[in-house]
């Protein structure tokens, strides 16, 4: 063998030699798909300081990984931004800081001497009182608590503090939590407080000169007012709940006509208010039960009408029968039972649809409700079975016609 066949064969050997060094490097730092037997065969052997140096190292690398201030801020924002966080979760925190408010101001009313109540704590009052409302169907003593926080006002208005003042916004708040107690005793309490507010805004207006003004001279009620009283009582399940009502809405009427005060001007809301007293009373048990119950569908069905005479006639434009207005009495009659009320239920359901055609009114549109009440004046009437299966049945067919021919989706069959 030559000198120059020697040479190239050491060549070749230093080739071979690097390309398996890069190799194993490129093995060393890449995932291999090789079983565990192959990579066992294949690894190199190391020596005796590695492998100790790896058995020491090894529960070290084990450990979790403790995340740094910054990951934890952005896990944070994570959790709080994630639109796929349980509703649960977020309800428990609302209820959380709910609570935890009203502890504080609890204590704080607690602490603090009348007069001394730190501005800050009066500002807390009325959205306090808002949380009691929506608590007072679940909590006893959420009206009681909410009539704390609201004598406590007047306490310190009395004793002079500069931040304390009875508004309007204030006692409507109060009002509401006693409408949401669905009981005799909060409508009670609710007109109570609307007659307050009229004394208090009326001796604030007569004042005699000379003397000191009123206190309370910004507690004027308004329709907001009203229209939760007569709610109050509408929900409240009382015998003489409907006529409470209707008391109340000549109240304000009359208070308008003779002040001219826009804020008290009538509305719809307040009108269906009283109208859903006298369909929830229409059904009530008790001894006289018949002589009532017309009185209340009739009722109910006289101030429907006269919401037609005063929005046609141009005295009240704001109220507005609707499609609601028209259900409530379409329920009293289908609740009273009576001689003729399925045909009643039938000419107002006519009614409203004459009256839809001719104004062009979107809110006159009959919807499943409707039908359905006088499908269930029908089926409470004492008519001849037959009759009352045709005429049922006959509305049905009338509602399913205009669902799928005329593309009424409210009046879908349910």
């Amino acid at each position: 063998m030559t000198p120059k066949h020697i040479g190239l064969l050491f060549y070749c050997i230093i080739l071979i030699n690097s390309f398996i060094t890069t190799c194993y490097a490129f093995c060393r730092n890449q995932p291999s798909s090789r079983s565990s037997s192959e990579q066992s065969f294949l690894r190199i052997p190391e020596s005796r300081e590695q492998q100790k140096h790896q058995r020491d190292s090894a529960p070290l690398q084990a450990e979790k990984k403790m995340p740094t201030g910054t990951e934890i801020e952005r896990n944070n924002d994570f959790k709080k931004h994630d639109p796929n966080r349980s509703n649960r979760q977020r309800s428990k925190n609302r209820g959380q800081n709910t609570s935890g408010l009203l502890k504080w101001i609890n204590y704080s009313l607690d602490e603090s001497p009348i007069g001394k109540l730190p501005p800050k704590t009066l500002k807390k009052i009325i959205p306090c009182i808002n949380i009691y409302a929506k608590l007072a169907q679940k909590r006893s003593d959420a009206a009681q608590s909410a009539d704390k926080l609201f004598q406590r006002v007047l306490a310190e208005q009395k004793a002079g503090s500069p931040h304390a003042h009875v508004s309007t916004k204030l006692c409507n708040s109060i009002i509401n939590v006693h409408k949401q107690t669905h009981s005799t005793q909060g409508a009670e309490r609710a007109e109570s407080i609307l007659i307050w507010m009229d004394r208090e805004y009326i001796t604030s207006m007569t004042s005699v000169p000379g003397l000191p003004a009123a206190t309370n001279a910004g507690v004027k009620p308004d329709v907001i007012t009203f229209s939760s009283c007569v709610s109050a009582w509408s929900k409240s399940g009382n015998i003489d709940a409907a006529e409470r009502a209707t008391g109340l809405l000549i109240l304000m009427e009359t208070m308008h006509r003779i002040g001219n005060d826009p804020e008290l001007e009538p509305n719809t809301i307040i009108y269906n208010a009283v109208l859903e007293a006298y369909a929830r009373s229409s059904g009530s048990n008790i001894n006289d039960g018949e002589g009532l119950k017309e009185t209340c569908a009739y009722k109910a069905e006289q101030i429907l009408k006269r919401m037609i005479r005063l929005h046609d006639t141009g005295r009240y434009t704001s109220v507005k029968p609707d499609a609601i207005s028209y259900q409530l009495v379409i329920h009293a009659y289908s609740k009273s039972r009576l001689g003729g009320a399925p045909q009643r239920c039938e000419h107002l359901l006519k009614q409203m649809e004459d009256r839809r055609n001719a104004f062009n009114d979107v809110n006159l549109i009959p919807n499943a409700f409707s039908y359905s009440a006088c499908i269930n004046a029908w089926a409470k009437s004492r008519e001849v079975g037959s009759l009352k299966a045709r005429s049922a049945f006959a509305i049905y067919t009338y509602m399913e016609t205009r669902y799928r021919e005329l593309s009424e989706v409210d009046a879908k069959p349910n």
